[in-house]
């Protein structure tokens, strides 16, 4: 997929984007698809689907309130491979966003997306949910 065509689809959908978000969309779904082929991140597998569905989802609540929010806080408790919490951060750099997941090889899978967007407002959390409140 090329981010002609994630430009082309937050458009048509209305979501506001900084001129950078299509790329950093399009390197995030690349390392979704080559990581999937390893290890169970999402049963969804057809390109436009996981860019409707996960990606275009996940941006959905910046048409809403949150579109003019500069330095906020928040945690995707649960993550698993990142939505909403990374595409969140992706698209909103002043954004702080904690993201937290019980398994090992997701919180690796998001490293590596943090890596490669050098998405640096986002921290990691390896833990159960009941056991991250406390840390």
């Amino acid at each position: 997929m090329t981010a002609e065509i994630v430009r082309i689809r937050l458009e048509e959908n209305r979501i506001p984007y900084r001129p950078e978000l299509p790329e950093l969309l399009r390197v995030y779904l690349d390392l979704l698809q080559d990581w999937n082929t390893r290890m169970d991140l999402t049963a969804v597998l057809e390109e436009d689907e996981l860019l409707d569905k996960h990606f275009i989802d996940s941006l959905t609540v910046l048409k809403g309130p949150l579109q003019n929010t500069e330095k906020i806080s928040l945690i995707d408790v649960g993550t698993g491979a990142g939505f909403p919490g990374m595409v969140l951060a992706l698209a909103c750099p002043d954004w702080q966003v904690t993201l937290l997941d019980s398994q090992r090889k997701r919180i690796d899978f998001l490293q590596a997306v943090a890596e490669k967007t050098g998405a640096g407002n986002v921290t990691l959390l390896h833990s159960r949910a009941e056991d991250g409140a406390v840390k």
